[in-house]
């Protein structure tokens, strides 16, 4: 049918009111250039409804519209307030197979899914917020779990305050959240904790849930997804609540580098634990490293990296597990998520953790990684990140690991040499207990005849941990050894 032929049923009842209303689109209309755009709006004294354009491309539009999901808000006159829902409806696909279409991004049963989200914001005075951010989720179908990230966030006013309390500034980023849940593949379902991500100075932190559902098709793989969401503080006096919606990303995009997916693998590892450290921690004197744990290869450390549907890095996606020395951490990340922070040279951070568990900072180092919309000299098969936490403790822990496509060893030159050059990032403790983090060049030569290894790290730079300052001490380091093993001399 053409557009201005369908007709929409909308039956609902929620707080003892019921709504029972047929919606012709030709009574309805798009409604854009506002904060929230609609492909279709139905307006009348008493009732306003919105199919929400969470794509951004409108109703005429048909390349990259939303075709099975419709995300809706809904607004009636209440016999004393006004009654806001969100929700969404369309058609739904069948049971998944457990290898996805080869139009999907990956084909071992992972499927990401990019869209936004939209929502109202209850802030501690009892103002009302707008709000609208882009949204990312991964699904992996062989384990029935999902991971989401909405942000960053944007917001706009849409009450005023109490005169007795003049309007705050409301910073968007602590409405950033991420969604872990698990899937019910026989209903094409998903529920999920939803946890905001940093915590706000006044009101803490925000939890709640979120319910979703997969479209379609009949009987095929998703192409969509919608959900909707509601958090609040433990008081109650902070509420979020929303919808969102997302198409899957498709393969492949063009790249200049060979820019490759490193599935699930592990990776040599090392940890540091400490006391007096971090930013509850003595900052600059009277820290100390308790313990540390140097791995080769570990079962409980595994990192994976999966290109997005784009050249732009903000749609690429990180995993990590890391289980040692009593940190737990397993978490999926799409890099839209990260903040861009300065560790000697660009970083990508985001916290991980919280509702009641440790908080850590995950951070990827861009150390030539195709990261940027320049992919000249790009690292695309080994991947350098670091964790730090508990943020809120003086305990703390620093781990870093370094993950990719290893080197089969049948492929393994075994005549000539190579040189590699590149950086390093790492923590040193001076004998006075001063705590730095730390950067510096790395070159490195490899003999495959004889197996020899020969390198040194050079330039070091330093910076106080949450102090200012840096080290005067040398740390320049010489190492050698054999492509099996490698000893480090400080110079």
């Amino acid at each position: 049918a053409a557009s201005g032929d369908k007709t929409y049923r909308i039956r609902e009842t929620f707080d003892g009111t019921t709504i029972d209303r047929d919606l012709k689109a030709s009574d309805g209309a798009p409604q854009s250039g506002g904060f929230w755009t609609s492909v279709m709006s139905w307006v009348t004294s008493d009732f306003i409804f919105h199919i929400l354009d969470l794509k951004g491309e409108g109703l005429d539009s048909i390349a990259d519209e939303l075709t099975y999901v419709f995300p809706t808000m809904m607004t009636v006159d209440g016999p004393s307030e006004d009654l806001v829902t969100f929700g969404v409806f369309g058609s739904r696909p069948g049971q998944l197979p457990s290898t996805l279409p080869e139009r999907y991004l990956s084909t071992d049963g992972i499927a990401t899914f990019s869209g936004k989200t939209n929502g109202i914001f209850s802030d501690v005075d009892k103002r009302l917020y707008r709000t609208r951010s882009s949204f990312q989720l991964q699904a992996n179908f062989r384990t029935d779990r999902i991971f989401g990230f909405s942000g960053p966030t944007q917001i706009s006013p849409m009450s005023t305050p109490p005169t007795s309390d003049p309007p705050r500034f409301v910073n968007g980023d602590y409405l950033d959240f991420r969604l872990d849940g698990t899937i019910n593949r026989f209903e094409m379902t998903y529920s999920a904790n939803a946890q905001q991500t940093t915590p706000n100075p006044i009101w803490g932190s925000m939890n709640g849930e979120a319910s979703g559902m997969f479209f379609g098709s009949a009987g095929t793989a998703p192409d969509e997804t919608g959900f909707v969401f509601q958090m609040s503080t433990p008081d109650g006096r902070v509420r979020y609540f929303g919808v969102g919606a997302a198409d899957h990303e498709l393969a492949s995009r063009p790249f200049l580098t060979p820019l490759t997916t490193v599935n699930s693998g592990r990776g040599p590892s090392v940890m540091i634990t400490g006391a007096g450290m971090g930013i509850f921690g003595t900052r600059g004197t009277g820290s100390s490293i308790t313990a540390s744990t140097l791995l080769n290869v570990s079962p409980d450390v595994t990192a994976s990296f999966r290109p997005g549907a784009t050249q732009d890095y903000k749609d690429d996606n990180f995993a990590l597990s890391y289980n040692v020395n009593g940190v737990n951490l397993a978490y999926a990340w799409q890099y839209l998520g990260f903040a861009e922070t300065d560790n000697f040279g660009t970083a990508y951070s985001t916290m991980v953790g919280g509702n009641g568990a440790p908080v850590y900072d995950a951070v990827h180092h861009n150390i030539g990684f195709d990261l940027g919309p320049s992919l000249a000299g790009a690292l695309d098969n080994v991947f350098l990140v670091s964790i730090m936490g508990d943020k809120f403790s003086t305990e703390q822990t620093y781990g870093y690991i370094v993950f990719g496509n290893q080197t089969a060893a049948a492929d393994m030159p075994t005549t000539g040499s190579a040189s590699f050059t590149g950086e390093t990032r790492g923590v040193y403790l001076d004998s006075s207990g001063q705590l730095f983090r730390t950067g510096s060049d790395l070159t490195m030569t490899a003999n495959f005849g004889s197996g020899a290894i020969n390198g040194a790290a050079t330039n070091f730079m330093t910076v106080g941990d949450y102090f200012p300052g840096n080290s005067r001490d040398k740390l320049d380091f010489t190492f050698s050894g054999s492509i099996n093993s490698i000893q480090c001399v400080r110079s």
